[in-house]
């Protein structure tokens, strides 16, 4: 009575369940599947990707040399490269490369010359390649891999090596035995040229080996993202239905095939088991994706902790360093002058000790936000600690004392009350320091500049204030 009922809703729908029907519905599936392991292959090369981003930040262009003038600090950042490595389970070989495509440090071979690979060409000759991800190739250690490279590059855009990672072909083979295919289905895994990187059911003879067959060749060079064919496996010879589609951006090919003599019998529970093998991987996928975005979302607050003031969020004082010591570098290479300025508020501890700390803290966002009025997006603010305050600008003293009195002009601005809606004035003392790094004997570091603007901060609270 179940099996009349349901076959009459059927026919009542109007829905025929004929060979071609059921064809389509196989296209769909393989168009479903297909599509959430492209995006798993996606997913994880923006993981790698993450983890080369790491590895740049750790790298100083200057040092990248073949022969490493010093061995001690060679192994150092070779073991911190091979520790960041360990972190992402399919990289099995990690490497810095110089200018020159030379590798400098690495878990392989120092000095392998890799200018003519593919992603040595590819970063070196186009200044807008960021990353390269290879198709298989067999790498100077003779073992297939498919290599990850992200351009390292100076302040000017210019070419100053890179950092790269290996991944083996186990990594493409790992995660297809979550997907079920059937008794006689198969999955594959290809890169652009036909090279077999992973299958399900595991043929191992065949890994590394190219697929020959002209209609496939064909269909995996095609601009088309996804196709469909049917015929013959050119690896085992079953006639099966193929799901063929294009990784976005990278040079893989998913293919997908629902064996023939399977596809058109007992089409009902295939189409149960399919639609909840579809639910499963999207499933997987969003778990992916939430984990993905975590830690994104994680990364990103941990960037903002490390350079940020936790309060005011502009740079905290560590990473204004940092970001001085660059602008020193490239003032000394432009012969550009540079000018600091050292802010001291105005008698802000009685602000504390009579209105709370509350009312401090609104204080201190207010006299940000007023000075971040004024200032330029080259110009570096920082809280150097407490109530001081420093700012970094290209140009020279004449300039800062400029920006000084627009930022006076901005403080006066200010409406601040304390919380019984009493008005509060607020104003700091500037010292203001100056130099040209391009002119012997001027002041050459942070430190001497500081020195120089903090006495001149005392001169200016002895006077004024």
């Amino acid at each position: 009575m179940l099996f009349c009922a349901l076959t009459g809703g059927l026919a009542a729908s109007g829905i025929v369940y004929d060979y071609s029907r059921t064809q389509e519905l196989a296209r769909q599936r393989l168009e479903h599947t297909t599509d959430l392991i492209a995006q798993w292959i996606i997913g994880a090369f923006h993981a790698s990707d993450y983890l080369l981003r790491d590895l740049s930040g750790l790298v100083d262009t200057e040092i990248l040399q073949h022969p490493h003038p010093d061995p001690q600090a060679q192994r150092r950042l070779t073991e911190r490269l091979i520790e960041k490595k360990d972190s992402l389970p399919h990289a099995f070989l990690v490497g810095a490369f110089d200018r020159n495509c030379i590798v400098t440090h690495t878990n392989a071979i120092v000095g392998f010359d890799a200018s003519e690979r593919s992603y040595c060409r590819a970063l070196r000759d186009d200044p807008s390649a960021e990353v390269f991800v290879t198709p298989a190739y067999v790498n100077n250690l003779d073992r297939i891999n498919v290599t990850q490279a992200r351009r390292l590059e100076s302040e000017m855009g210019d070419f100053r090596g890179m950092v790269a990672i290996g991944v083996d072909l186990d990594f493409f083979s790992a995660w297809l035995d979550r997907i079920d295919v059937g008794r006689a289905g198969s999955v594959t895994i290809v890169d652009s040229a036909g090279l077999l990187l992973a299958r399900k059911p595991m043929l191992p003879e065949e890994l590394g080996q190219r697929v020959v067959e002209p209609r496939f060749l064909e269909a995996f060079a095609s601009e088309d993202e996804f196709s469909a064919i049917a015929g013959p496996s050119p690896i085992d010879g079953v006639v099966r239905l193929f799901g063929i589609r294009q990784v976005p951006d990278l040079p893989f090919v998913v293919v997908v095939g629902e064996a023939s003599r399977e596809l058109f019998s007992d089409w009902f529970w295939r189409a149960v088991v399919s639609t909840g093998m579809i639910v499963l991987l999207w499933l997987l996928s969003v778990l992916f994706l939430r984990n993905h975005l975590l830690l994104v979302r994680q990364r990103s607050q941990l960037v903002r902790v490390a350079h940020f003031d936790p309060l005011t969020g502009i740079f905290n004082r560590r990473h204004f360093e940092h970001l001085a010591d660059l602008a020193f570098k490239h003032a000394r290479r432009a012969a550009v002058p540079l000018s600091l300025l050292l802010l001291d508020l105005d008698h802000f501890k009685p602000i504390n000790d009579q209105h709370g700390h509350a009312t401090g803290d609104r204080a201190l966002l207010a006299f940000v936000e007023a000075s971040l009025s004024v200032l330029r997006e080259t110009d570096l603010f920082s809280r150097w600690g407490g109530d001081e305050f420093v700012i970094l600008i290209e140009g020279d003293e004449a300039d800062a004392r400029i920006l000084a009195q627009r930022l006076r002009a901005a403080w006066a601005r200010i409406e601040l009350r304390n919380d019984q809606g009493a008005p509060l004035s607020l104003t700091a003392s500037i010292g203001i320091a100056g130099t040209h790094p391009a002119v012997p004997g001027e002041l050459d570091s942070l430190e001497k500049l500081l020195a120089q603007a903090d006495a001149a901060l005392y001169r200016e609270k002895q006077a004024n204030r």
